[in-house]
């Protein structure tokens, strides 16, 4: 990944404990520096008031803890809450109408969970601090 230095606050919530721990790897390598991980939407949702510009969000929240909400709830509330911040779905979701709902309640870019997760992240993060220049926030 391309490194460049990003002041924005990033909260990453995946339950898969290793899959998150690659994830803010590869936020590191680029210049994300101010990564906060969550193994739940419910733990990142406590915090939410501290307004990430970018939220990188798993949708299977639940496949570890059953009665966890999933991402695409969580998603729902942080729009709900705070509808300016950059939500990117991370998923092995791949179904058409999934995605496109997603999309609907608010999510702003979405990765699959697959062989090419390392670049398609790094697209996105890419457009998202383009976005977020041109929303005059540093980033």
């Amino acid at each position: 990944m391309t490194t460049l230095t990003c002041n924005c606050k990033v909260f990453l919530a995946e339950d898969n404990e290793v899959f998150a721990e690659y994830l803010k790897y590869l936020l590191n390598n680029s210049g994300y520096y101010d990564i906060h991980s969550f193994r739940t939407g419910e733990q990142l949702l406590q915090r939410i008031n501290e307004k990430p510009e970018i939220v990188l969000l798993d949708y299977f929240l639940n496949s570890k803890i059953a009665t966890a909400l999933n991402g695409g709830e969580i998603l729902k509330q942080i729009i709900k809450l705070f509808p300016e911040t950059y939500v990117i779905m991370v998923s092995s979701v791949q179904e058409f109408d999934e995605v496109m709902e997603l999309f609907k309640c608010g999510a702003s870019d979405f990765i699959i969970k697959d062989e090419k997760v390392r670049s398609n992240l790094e697209i996105a993060m890419n457009r998202t601090r383009t976005i977020l220049n041109s929303r005059s926030q540093i980033c």
